[in-house]
């Protein structure tokens, strides 16, 4: 009869095998484990209280472009550049050599 040790070991070594990117099998128990929260909520007057108005805080880049997104639509304008069909019409030196 097994006894629920041998069982819990025979059910860890079915478990799944997640490889990395260059092959090797995934170390058991890393990463960020099912249900476990990367952030949390924190009231803004706590922060106030903790940090002074001009104090650098870390924040994720992707929040912060979407909170402060500034769209411009403007296209530079581009210096007296001749256009292409002035360019053809130039005329280009060039001289022939054959070879023997």
């Amino acid at each position: 009869m097994l006894t629920l040790v041998r069982l819990w070991a025979i059910f860890i070594r079915m478990a799944q095998v997640t490889y990395n990117k260059d092959g090797t099998p995934r170390k058991q128990g890393s990463g960020r484990k099912k249900g476990s929260l990367s952030l949390m909520e924190v009231k803004l007057s706590e922060l106030a209280e903790k940090f002074n108005p001009n104090d650098p805080i870390i924040v994720g880049r992707k929040w912060y472009e979407n909170l402060f997104k500034k769209v411009v639509d403007i296209t530079p304008q581009k210096a007296d550049t001749p256009s292409a069909a002035s360019a053809v019409d130039e005329k280009i030196a060039y001289k022939l050599t054959t070879f023997k």
